[in-house]
């Protein structure tokens, strides 16, 4: 949604329509512009406390947990494993035994942020 659009016609309908990656373009533009956010809400008829929150939301969106799928071609059978290694993309690394149970793995991966545990 344009911001001409969105100063003109019904702004409680224009703001209900506005999904993720729209917010993401309004939060973007708000930053690069030298605008309060006050200012720059009011410009754009925008709820500042609603901009405030999804802001947030969005930025949390961010630092969540993504994990990749891994999959092994070989094991060796002399080679032990011991550990489950996990290691972030800023190179943080979570080791997890491999005799941790099924429900202390789920809870550790809803600590870390994964949500589809």
């Amino acid at each position: 949604m344009h911001e001409q659009e969105i100063q003109s016609g019904n702004k409680s309908r224009a703001m209900k329509l506005l999904d993720k990656t729209k917010w993401e373009k309004l939060i973007a533009d708000w930053e690069k512009s030298n605008e309060s956010q006050a200012s720059y809400c009011d410009r754009l008829g925008l709820n500042i406390n609603t901009f405030t929150y999804i802001r947030s939301r969005l930025q949390k969106d961010k630092h969540k947990a993504k994990f990749i799928p891994v999959t092994v071609n070989k094991v060796s059978k002399s080679i032990e494993i011991h550990d489950i290694i996990l290691e972030s993309s800023n190179g943080i690394k979570l080791r997890i035994p491999v005799t941790i149970s099924k429900e202390n793995f789920k809870q550790l991966l809803a600590l870390i942020g994964w949500q589809h545990a």
